[in-house]
C-alpha cells in the first residue's frame, strides 16, 4: 500500500548488504512480497539501531534455519533506477523464542559496537558471523 510517499510492505525479508554509511551501521534487505517478475521484489534500506535489529533478526532466523517474514513502514527514495524504501519502522514476524533470541543478539552486537562479533550466542550455539552471512556483501562493516 502506498500513500503519497509513504510505504507499507509486508513478506519475506532476506539481507543483501551491511555497510556503513557516514560511520553508522546499515543494511540493505530485499523483501519479497510476491514474484519478482510481478514487481514484488523490494529494496530496503534500514539504518543505525534499526539495522542492528535487522541484522540480529536475520543472524537469529538464520542459525534456525527459518524465513524471516517482516512488515515494513517506510518511505519511498527514489533517483534514476535505484528507487529503494527508507525504513522507519520493520515488525518481524517470528515466535516469541526467536524474539527473545533476537534481543540477546542485539545486546551482543551493541558491545562490539563500532564493528560486528566473530561469533553471537544464539539458542547455546556459537554462530559464526561470516559463514552465517556467506552470501551478504560486507562493505565497510568489519567483523
Amino acid at each position: 500500500m502506498k500513500r503519497y510517499n509513504q510505504v507499507i510492505l509486508d513478506g519475506q525479508m532476506s539481507l543483501r548488504r551491511v555497510y556503513a554509511i557516514r560511520g553508522v551501521l546499515a543494511v540493505e534487505a530485499v523483501l519479497s512480497t510476491d514474484l519478482a517478475v510481478l514487481g514484488g521484489s523490494h529494496r530496503v534500506v534500514c539504518e543505525n539501531d534499526l539495522a542492528l535489529e535487522t541484522l540480529a533478526f536475520v543472524l537469529t532466523s538464520r542459525a534456525h534455519r527459518e524465513a524471516l517474514h517482516a512488515t515494513v513502514h517506510g518511505w519511498l527514495w527514489s533517483a534514476d533506477e535505484r528507487a529503494h524504501v527508507v525504513a522507519r519502522e520493520v515488525v518481524f514476524h517470528v515466535p516469541p523464542l526467536l524474539r527473545e533470541q533476537a534481543v540477546n543478539v542485539i545486546k551482543q552486537l551493541r558491545k562490539s559496537q563500532p564493528g560486528l562479533p566473530e561469533r553471537v550466542a544464539v539458542n547455546g550455539w556459537q554462530v559464526n558471523v561470516r559463514e552465517i552471512l556467506a552470501d551478504v556483501e560486507m562493505d565497510g562493516a568489519p567483523v
